[in-house]
């Protein structure tokens, strides 16, 4: 007894790209759905903005009280740390080529440690009026999650926007 192979004809072994269904721009329906995207993302961002004030008076506070530097230099650190974030996150959106690859190499991690930085001052400002050991704990978690919400918001947001930009082009 042989076996004998046939290989079909075509696409065999090949993965077909993933369609993604868009809404034709030429109906009041599609450019109501972009509209609705734009919007949406603009909700996204200042919810953000809110979130990133927040956490900046969250570690202008926590940055003072770990180093009792003045007031001014506590929330030029704070921007710093922050805006950072937000500032390598828009970077690897418009950076090509050789460039992205070079900034992802060094934005990521340290996305990473501002983001872990940001955290931990904010858990620290937020436990600090905590009484018991489980309101620390509740203190902490809040406190680090602002961060990675604000990491979260900031992504969607420019991700909803571009998508809109980019079926309007």
């Amino acid at each position: 007894m042989s076996a004998e192979v046939v290989k079909l004809s075509g696409q065999a072994g090949k993965k077909k790209p993933r369609r993604v269904r868009t809404m034709p721009l030429r109906s009041s329906r599609g450019r109501a759905v972009l509209k609705w995207q734009k919007h949406a993302a603009t909700g996204v961002a200042l919810v953000s903005l809110v979130i990133t004030g927040l956490s900046l008076s969250h570690l202008a506070h926590g940055v003072a009280q770990i180093t009792g530097i003045s007031d001014w230099q506590s929330w030029a650190t704070a921007i710093a740390i922050d805006v950072l974030m937000i500032a390598l996150e828009l970077a690897l959106i418009v950076a090509q080529g050789a460039a992205l690859k070079e900034a992802r190499m060094l934005a990521h991690p340290t996305i990473i440690v501002v983001i872990a930085t940001s955290a931990a001052m904010n858990g620290l400002v937020f436990s600090e009026s905590a009484t018991t050991v489980w309101r620390t704990y509740a203190a902490w978690g809040l406190g680090s999650a602002l961060p990675l919400l604000n990491y979260v918001g900031i992504r969607i947001a420019v991700a909803l926007w571009l998508a809109s930009e980019q079926r309007t082009a």
